[in-house]
């Protein structure tokens, strides 16, 4: 009986440690690979907003640069 209760606490207290040790791990894990993911889809989405932005300066100044050239001619 004794050897038996006493088996059976040290058994269950090194499980636990062992789990729990496992589990942190396996949690670690995964949250950074979701918080790689949610930063992937983050600087996409940032990448792609910059992008328009600069097509629409670049667009913008283009637009602005023949006006101006088709405003000179007229006054030639």
């Amino acid at each position: 009986k004794s050897n038996t209760k006493s088996n059976t606490k040290s058994n269950t207290k090194s499980n636990t440690k062992s789990n729990t040790k496992s589990n942190t791990k396996s949690n670690t894990k995964s949250n950074t690979k979701s918080n790689t993911d949610r930063n992937a889809r983050s600087n996409a989405r940032t990448a792609s907003i910059n992008t328009h932005r600069n097509n629409h300066a670049r667009r913008s100044s283009a637009t602005e640069r023949s006006s101006r050239e088709s405003r000179d001619n007229q006054h030639s």
